[in-house]
């Protein structure tokens, strides 16, 4: 992904429960929002202290559905479509997971100002599942 001016303001929070166990990822970063072909385009860096190394993301925001591309330590492209299950291989710099995903809701609220999504869906590794509800607030510079 090549470096593009950020124009917005990505705030990300993420509750995740699963196992007897609850736990909150929040950040904000710098990042850029554009819409194209009908879609919505949300660009940021995940930082090392979130422990997914210094990666960056793409994601793609359709009404039912949203792709995640998470390239550099750690990558995947991670579909989420509304009510299925899909599959992805998650690299890490230490080996490969196949994981499924089940995506349970997906509430659009972007315009070209910005906005909220928010989604929620399941991780199921073998035996174990995880929920999370994910906020994504994108406020576009100037705005």
């Amino acid at each position: 992904m090549k470096d593009i001016k950020e124009n917005a303001t990505i705030t990300l929070v993420n509750n995740q429960s699963g196992g007897g166990e609850t736990d909150r990822i929040e950040f904000v970063s710098g990042g850029n929002f554009y819409r194209k072909d009908g879609a919505f385009f949300i660009t940021y860096k995940e930082h090392s202290e979130m422990g997914m190394g210094n990666s960056r993301v793409l994601l793609k925001v359709e009404d039912r559905n949203i792709t995640m591309r998470r390239m550099g330590e750690f990558q995947s492209v991670m579909k989420y479509e509304l009510g299925k299950t899909t599959e992805f291989i998650y690299r890490m710099p230490y080996g490969e997971m196949n994981i499924k995903l089940k995506t349970e809701m997906i509430d659009n609220n972007l315009s070209q100002e910005g906005g909220r999504v928010d989604f929620s869906y399941i991780l199921i590794m073998d035996s174990s599942e995880i929920h999370n509800d994910v906020r994504l607030d994108i406020r576009v510079e100037g705005n």
